[in-house]
């Protein structure tokens, strides 16, 4: 670990952020997006009725992991009685979901202006269900491009925001990340227009330990400069985990430590579709199945889930009996190494399907598997996940706040990926009993987990700052 690293991962304790996250979600009424109880809060009526310029160029039916997270943050918000303008980008070669259009609320206004890329794009085509081969050489290259591909959209973006705050009276900015590029296009119209401005960082930017190694020194030398500037204009920044919050306190000790704080990318079950409802893409009836939602990278790789394999293909545990199924295909080195542990035929590759069929996917599996190898993220499809009761498999090789939010919830158990005897234990005591498994969720810890806990939580912290700045 580098020596720059050492120092965003050392001195991280447990500050008691969660069980004041806790304290406040046990002061709000149980939602389901229902409005909050404004007494309970000591918010005054203004609560209800922000109007909000939310710049996530990250936004449906762009099918990426980010646009899931900024839809259910602007549902969570417009539920809470907010107009909210959406300022995101399209074009024509992105991967679309349009099922997720269906979810925008009647009070989000969405302009697909980040970039000039947008203009006639057909945006209820959808081309996003191929599972094509992760490509990790061609995503790594990105860290050597400053602000990455949408960083030279940055002075579109900001004029498009621009433009929009001319017309319409906002009372805040919110600006989510990823991308980056987003935050300063946001800056620079907070700074023209005076208006407050919120960052909601679902990646790390600079305190990043997985990609900080991988950025050359003109890349970290010109996104700090960037970083820098926004955090310097923004009234507050959120963050996803609590662990990331930690990590910024120690970055910027010259920022008040409560300007960061944490929220959950949480629980939108209705983003998940009706679990009874979409195609029967497993058979429940078939082998024992592992699932795994979305795509591989270079920091969630097939081989954390090879030792697992081997291990109960070791115990005598055959391919007609259990298999682990991505929706996604592998490259062929993962592919290659598979077949040198001898356990291609346990991996067997499954459709992406739309995300409001995600419910009914989740429903037709044994396992949900999931693999974070950095305490600083939490994986979106945790929060999916949580919505259905299937248990979950966790792989992670140190994340105590995932290891708490399993324990708490009662969903699953977590690993460490090169630990096969462990979870081979685990996958075993769910092979034995009765199908399909499930897990009693506790309704408390889940509550607290809720996205509409999450705007809340967000929503009163914009309320506080606009009060304070009065």
């Amino acid at each position: 670990m580098s020596e720059t690293l050492h120092f965003f991962r050392t001195g991280l304790n447990n500050n008691g952020s969660t069980k004041k996250l806790y304290a406040l979600a046990a002061k709000l009424d149980k939602s389901n997006y229902n409005r909050p109880n404004l007494n309970k809060l000591n918010i005054g009526p203004d609560f209800m009725t922000l109007r909000l310029l939310y710049i996530a160029p990250f936004f449906p039916p762009l099918a990426r992991a980010a646009s899931y997270t900024s839809i259910k943050f602007v549902r969570g918000l417009a539920n809470l009685g907010c107009q909210i303008d959406v300022l995101s980008d399209l074009w024509p070669s992105a991967p679309k979901d349009p099922a997720t259009l269906d979810f925008i609320p009647k009070n989000v206004r969405v302009f697909r202006d980040f970039s000039s890329r947008g203009k006639g794009v057909n945006i209820t085509q959808s081309t996003r269900l191929k599972a094509s081969p992760s490509s990790p050489t061609k995503k790594a290259s990105v860290e050597w491009l400053p602000m990455g591909e949408m960083g030279f959209f940055m002075g579109h973006g900001a004029r498009a925001a621009q433009n929009l705050a001319k017309k319409t009276p906002y009372d805040a900015i919110i600006a989510q990340a990823s991308p980056v590029a987003s935050l300063e296009s946001a800056r620079r119209v907070a700074k023209k227009t005076g208006l407050p401005l919120f960052g909601l960082l679902d990646d790390p930017w600079g305190p990043c330990d997985l990609r900080a190694g991988r950025r050359p020194w003109h890349t970290r030398l010109i996104e700090g400069w960037f970083e820098r500037r926004f955090l310097q204009q923004a009234s507050h920044c959120f963050l996803v985990t609590e662990t990331t919050c930690n990590d910024y306190r120690i970055a910027f000790p010259q920022l008040p430590a409560d300007f960061f704080s944490y929220i959950h990318c949480g629980i939108d079950a209705a983003l998940l579709g009706d679990m009874g409802v979409g195609t029967a893409t497993l058979n429940p009836n078939g082998p024992f199945t592992i699932l795994f939602l979305g795509t591989f990278s270079n920091f969630v790789r097939p081989q954390h889930f090879f030792a697992l394999l081997k291990e109960l293909a070791k115990r005598g545990w055959t391919p007609d009996k259990i298999r682990f199924s991505p929706t996604t295909q592998l490259d062929q080195d993962s592919l290659k190494e598979a077949k040198a542990h001898g356990i291609t035929d346990y991996i067997v590759p499954i459709p992406p399907v739309p995300h409001n069929q995600v419910a009914a996917l989740m429903s037709q599996a044994d396992l949900l598997a999931l693999s974070v190898m950095t305490p600083q993220r939490i994986a979106a499809k945790t929060y999916d996940y949580l919505a259905v009761d299937r248990p979950i498999l966790a792989l992670s090789k140190h994340h105590p706040e995932l290891q708490r939010l399993l324990s708490e919830t009662g969903a699953g158990q977590l690993f460490h990926p090169e630990e096969g005897g462990k979870s081979a234990d685990y996958v075993e005591s769910l092979l034995t009993g009765s199908r399909p498994p499930t897990t009693h969720r506790s309704s408390v810890a889940l509550e607290a987990l809720e996205i509409a806990t999450s705007a809340q939580t967000m929503l009163y912290q914009i309320n506080k700052t606009l009060q304070n700045s009065c």
